[in-house]
């Protein structure tokens, strides 16, 4: 918004010619030495011009770079009259300050042609639209108002300050201007479309702390994790830009996929109902993400894997701040919860070690479906279990407590299946930056066919069965129908080429 005040010096930002009876003396002085000198044309008569100065502000941060153009454009109609200046760091009594430009005036006698160079003023007033435009990467301004010229404001100067300040208080509630927009910049789509639809008593950020104490803690109130009371901390998440290997079955894991997945649960007592990411500026990939949501509302996920190479993700997921925002449903009604990830400037060498699986081995067979997973190192994160058919997760364990090699899955897999063990190791909270060893296993199968007990299902098992089944023999009778017939040939093939077999009598 525009702040101005008008004076007739400013300090150390004065010059030019400050007394009304010496500006009239030497304007006629002007127009004589014109009409005296030879060969001369009368034309526009250069008069002190007006000083603009003062401060540029995005959201009450000072702004000391970019492009500022004053635009004059006569409300009657006529031609509009521009002056550009760069912004910079003005020090300067009440400073610093953005800006400081001169717009150059000049007074036309009859007759004379017109001036291109300078706006005309006369004794007669003239009304302008007066435009402020500043430009800089990330940052557009513009700002207009009415303002009346006249031979008048020859020398004058004028403090005009752009954009939010950091102390301005238009609704008079308390909370400074540039505070309340950042939160109806947070999330244009609730709701918030100025900064006197913020209240007190209103949670912006959905971390059960007012704006008001938000504002008195210094604590972000467009970011649930920035809070006075750690209690409140939104915490139910996981947020990690990844590489990751495939185990082999001797040697050490070497990088192969890379990606980044960002996993959200909601707080007690509420459901999600929908999710965004935004990525920094500067990002090469898409953004904002749509973050999937399970059908229960129990989670709200997104993850990206299409890199091919380590710069390709680093391009993607950017150092700077990441932005998320979660609409949740509960008792009372709909509501949002915001909150930032930081990602701090990292290359290619700032990920953490590849971690090593023990136990299942790499290509396993006959898994139990709740294995006990063992691993080369206790310093892991989570280990997740997934479909190797489809890719569906499992099974998903954040660690907790005391540092471990082990960890045992109490929660029964599906027999026969394929399965990918994920082992993570991250550093969440710090540089946001994980590494994944992964393997492929297979659980124990029920085999019915395996007629030599010996795990798989094999020739061996079909002689075996041929000369049972020749014989009308109980043993070939697998399907427990009391006799022997087709369904067992059928219950046979079924089985055969079986590893990893659990033993049925």
């Amino acid at each position: 918004m525009f702040c101005r005040k008008r004076d007739l010096g400013a300090g150390d930002l004065s010059y030019g010619i400050g007394c009304a009876s010496c500006l009239r003396f030497a304007g006629m002085l002007a127009v004589l030495l014109i009409l005296l000198t030879p060969g001369v044309s009368p034309g526009g008569i250069p008069e002190p011009g007006i000083v603009l100065y003062g401060k540029v502000f995005d959201n009450g941060v000072l702004v000391t770079s970019g492009e500022l153009v004053w635009t004059f454009t006569p409300t009657a109609g006529g031609d509009t009259f521009e002056v550009s200046t760069q912004l910079d760091e003005i020090q300067a009594e009440g400073g610093p300050y953005s800006y400081r430009v001169q717009i150059p005036l000049a007074s036309e006698p009859p007759g004379s042609p017109p001036e291109d160079d300078a706006l005309v003023i006369s004794d007669t007033p003239v009304e302008y639209q007066r435009t402020a435009q500043v430009t800089r990467t990330g940052l557009s301004l513009q700002e207009t108002e009415t303002v009346i010229l006249s031979s008048d404001d020859r020398g004058t100067f004028e403090n005009i300050n752009i954009g939010v300040g950091p102390d301005d208080d238009t609704d008079e509630d308390g909370m400074p201007d540039a505070w309340e927009q950042a939160i109806v910049d947070a999330d244009p789509h609730d709701g918030l479309a100025s900064v006197g639809d913020v209240l007190w008593s209103g949670d912006a950020d959905g971390d059960g702390e007012t704006n008001w104490d938000e504002l008195q803690n210094g604590t972000d109130p467009t970011d649930a994790t920035s809070v006075s009371n750690e209690e409140n901390a939104y915490a139910a998440f996981h947020f990690e830009i990844y590489r990751g290997a495939v185990q082999p079955e001797t040697g050490d894991p070497q990088e192969s996929f890379r990606g980044a997945r960002l996993l959200c649960w909601p707080p007690d007592g509420k459901t999600i109902t929908d999710g965004i990411l935004t990525k920094p500026q500067g990002t090469a990939g898409t953004s904002p993400l749509v973050l999937d949501v399970d059908p229960a509302g129990d989670e709200a996920s997104m993850e990206e894997t299409q890199y091919a190479s380590p710069s390709a993700l680093m391009s993607d997921y950017v150092s700077g701040k990441y932005r998320v925002i979660l609409g949740l449903d509960g008792t009372g009604g709909h509501s949002a919860l915001w909150f930032k990830i930081q990602v701090p400037a990292y290359t290619g060498s700032d990920f953490p070690g590849f971690l090593t699986v023990t136990s299942p081995a790499p290509g396993a067979y006959g898994v139990s479906v709740t294995p006990l997973l063992e691993f080369g190192e206790s310093t892991w994160d989570y280990v997740e279990i997934t479909s190797a058919q489809d890719g569906a997760r499992h099974y998903l364990y954040f660690m907790a407590g005391d540092l471990t090699n082990t960890h045992q899955v109490d929660q029964a897999l599906d027999r026969g299946t394929a399965y990918i063990l994920g082992l993570d190791t991250n550093r969440w909270g710090d540089t946001w930056l994980g590494s994944l060893t992964t393997l492929q296993f297979t659980t124990l199968f029920s085999c019915v066919a395996d007629m030599d007990t010996d795990g798989d299902v094999d020739a061996l098992d079909l002689l075996d069965f041929a000369e049972a089944y020749a014989s009308s023999s109980s043993d070939a009778d697998l399907d427990e129908s009391g006799t022997v017939d087709a369904g067992d040939v059928s219950a046979f093939a079924d089985d055969y080429g079986k590893r990893g077999c659990e033993i049925i009598q």
